[in-house]
């Protein structure tokens, strides 16, 4: 279970390399790659992200006492030594009737024991020409963010604000205007910081650490829920203050702002034509006599069978299936399996989108509960008729997600800012702890019985987290690279596969591993466990292995035609195998002599992961962002 390393992506806009798992890069240059971001700010950004990466070369404009330095240190942010003003190049585009919210994370490096040195952070008008204007009553600058913040030595601070509108021109000196608004006549902005500022002392011995700067653009309208309804777009992006329960610059709908037109007057886009109809009264007129149709075929199916039916075209969906429950089939037959392309989309139950981005993980529980991972941050619970129970936003890409009585542990990671995390949920998907004990991406998750959850990704190492308070209880280094899967074994023993191409069981109790399997040529990605404690393992070398779990014999090799990686593998409790690998093919192989009895082309992507439940329904999430569920029974010739 886990994100494939060898794919090579970049950024959609900007088309800079993102750097994966493995990958040994140089960071990003923003002044080689200021052209592009320059352009790409003007014409599509409403947000605007640093991280603790080096930005300086952001930097347009400075002013500094003599002392004064700008410098960038590995891991922890641009350090600024004595008093400067420094300028961030963004021309973040200003709409009048949008709100933006802004934070900033500090950390005072270095405070000697005399003075005053104070932070400020705000915005600097610019007109069309990219100049700066101050046409209010405020200071030069608008400092919305943090103004005349004293910071204490070793301390880390986080400051958030926002700013909308325009003040008006100044008339007077007593006009002092709103630093929580735009100098008028001010089309775009930038960033302005002011580090360890006091006119009145030398503050050269000052350090201070600009550890991150995220800058959101909430639009005119947008969505929420609660009583206040706010429309908006869903490619808009919005961060607001745990405080915040309302939305400036945003407009709230009333009754005048909804219309109620005709059904033949609202056209749709069907993409996938779908219907002859063009608006959404004929497309439910198509979808109806398609409905009735079928169901007049599923009639007349179940009284060539049995007789003794009287179904009809008429009936209800209960009373059809509660007909074919109670078939009897007077034919004989043999039980021969159908050939293994016989398996068609058209027996998939659940063809479920909306993360809007790639789906990355997908686990399911004992009562048929589904949760589901995304790269935009969200996760979701479906109920067993594939209804969302509730949603939890993140503001992360979610890697991997388990589930034990209701509560659901789900590892994340920014690429930006540098957090990586593991954040626990419970029944309701309210967060209950954080954690953040590693230093890289986790790609892998498992939980044991009674509840203890174990975690590894790029930094090699195996943690165990007490999940009733989130703290760890101790790590295991056994691999050379990173953990892509774990699996457990009850409360003794778990399982780790590795991108060292190997496969480790290790004693929970004294971490000691009790052997190594190493058959694996290439990455090896996930790992399960059968109702009979067979392992069975899957890798970029196109082969699943069944092993012994008492001394790591191979037992069985399987490979899949055409598959190339395999990405992840489950087993079911009827002896099993599903795999999915880079063809976008889901596979069911029979364990005890590797038949294949189906294959399931239905996603136009690769799939990511896969879970089984009791009753043998397969669950699919792909990178096509749709989450498929079909039936894993084979089908008899009659």
């Amino acid at each position: 279970m886990s994100l494939n390393s060898k794919e090579r992506t970049y950024s959609k806009n900007l088309e800079l390399i993102i750097p994966q798992a493995n990958d040994v890069v140089e960071r990003q240059d923003f002044v080689t790659n200021w052209e592009k971001i320059d352009t790409h700010l003007l014409t599509h950004a409403d947000h605007f992200i640093l991280g603790n990466n080096d930005w300086t070369g952001l930097i347009y404009e400075q002013k500094q006492n003599n002392t004064g330095s700008i410098s960038y240190v590995q891991d922890k942010g641009v350090v600024v030594k004595g008093s400067v003003w420094l300028t961030l190049r963004m021309r973040l585009p200003i709409d009048e009737e949008s709100t933006y919210f802004a934070k900033v994370k500090v950390k005072k490096d270095q405070t000697p024991t005399t003075d005053n040195a104070l932070f400020y952070a705000g915005a600097k008008s610019l007109n069309n020409n990219f100049e700066n204007i101050s046409s209010d009553g405020q200071t030069q600058y608008n400092y919305f963010l943090a103004s005349m913040e004293k910071l204490e030595q070793d301390q880390a601070y986080t400051f958030e604000g926002e700013i909308s509108g325009y003040n008006p021109k100044k008339s007077d000196e007593n006009d002092n205007g709103s630093r929580n608004k735009f100098d008028p006549g001010a089309n775009y902005f930038d960033m302005v910081i002011i580090c360890n500022y006091n006119t009145q002392a030398d503050t050269s011995e000052h350090a201070t650490i600009i550890q991150s700067l995220e800058v959101y653009k909430a639009p005119k309208k947008m969505i929420v829920t609660g009583e206040t309804k706010i429309e908006g777009s869903e490619n808009s992006k919005l961060v607001i203050a745990k405080d915040k329960l309302t939305y400036n610059g945003a407009k709230v709908l009333t009754a005048d702002d909804y219309i109620t037109p005709d059904a033949k007057n609202i056209s749709i886009e069907d993409t996938n034509n779908n219907f002859n109809a063009d608006n959404v009264e004929g497309a439910l007129s198509e979808l109806f006599q398609d409905v009735s149709d079928g169901k007049s075929k599923i009639a007349t199916a179940i009284t060539d069978v049995d007789g003794s039916k009287d179904s009809k075209g008429s009936d209800t969906f209960d009373e059809l299936a509660q007909d074919i429950k109670n078939i009897k089939i007077n034919k004989s037959f043999t039980g021969h399996e159908l050939p293994a392309n016989s398996y068609h989309p058209t027996h998939r139950y659940w063809n479920i989108g909306g993360h809007g981005t790639s789906s990355n993980c997908i686990t399911v529980d004992n009562a048929g509960n589904v949760y589901t991972g995304s790269s935009s941050g969200e996760v979701r619970k479906f109920n067993s008729s594939g209804n969302v129970v509730w949603s939890y936003q993140s503001g992360y890409i979610i890697t991997d997600i388990v589930e034990l009585l209701g509560n659901v542990y789900c590892s994340m990671y920014h690429f930006f800012n540098g957090y990586v995390g593991i954040h626990k949920l419970n029944k309701n998907g309210i967060k209950v702890w954080d954690y953040q004990g590693h230093g890289a991406v986790v790609y892998g998750l498992a939980i044991s019985p009674t509840g203890y959850l174990y975690s590894g990704g790029e930094e090699n190492k195996i943690h165990r987290i007490n999940t009733n308070n989130g703290v760890k209880l101790w790590e295991y280094t056994g691999h050379s690279d990173d953990i892509s899967a774990i699996a457990v074994e009850g409360d003794n023993y778990i399982y780790s596969a590795s991108w060292d191409n190997t496969l480790h069981k290790i004693r929970v109790s004294d971490r000691k591993r009790m052997w190594n399997f190493t058959q694996h040529t290439d990455d090896v990605n996930t790992i399960t466990i059968d109702k009979d404690g067979y392992i069975y393992s899957g890798g970029s070398d196109n082969k699943v292995y069944k092993i012994n779990p008492s001394n790591g014999a191979k037992l069985k090799t399987y490979t899949f035609a055409g598959a190339g990686v395999i990405y992840d593998i489950a087993v079911d409790q009827s002896g099993y195998l599903y795999t999915c690998g880079e063809d976008h093919i889901l596979r069911k192989t029979r364990i005890s002599d590797g038949a294949l009895m189906w294959k399931y082309e239905g996603h136009s992507k690769k799939i990511n992961q896969i879970a089984v439940d009791t009753s043998e329904y397969v669950y699919s999430i792909s990178e096509d962002q749709r989450m498929h569920k079909i039936s894993g029974k084979y089908r008899l010739e009659l």
